[in-house]
């Protein structure tokens, strides 16, 4: 089944949409988690002579979000595909 240029365009606008959509989400979930701008976070125990405290990274939460990131690249890269393959079919008839 071939895609006409409607299908293509509708498609790259869908893709780029969602992409827009998955970073904001993204972004919108770490802000309010409040993981954006931490490094180091502490966490205070008890301890015999007084509280410890004991610094955490929140390394591997940062990691987590590469994965929309990637998506979201995946996607655009779909869209800039079809907007190329559009463009090709249009010169060439």
């Amino acid at each position: 089944m071939e895609l006409t240029k409607e299908m293509k365009k509708t498609l790259a606008f869908i893709n780029v949409a969602t992409a827009i959509v998955i970073m904001c989400l993204t972004i919108w979930t770490a802000l309010s988690l409040g993981f954006i701008g931490k490094d180091v976070a502490p966490l205070i125990i008890g301890g015999s002579d007084g509280p410890t405290a004991i610094w955490l990274a929140t390394d591997n939460l940062n990691a987590l979000y590469a994965l929309p990131v990637l998506f979201c690249v995946l996607l655009i890269a779909n869209a800039y595909a079809l907007c190329k393959s559009t463009k090709k079919a249009s010169t060439e008839a």
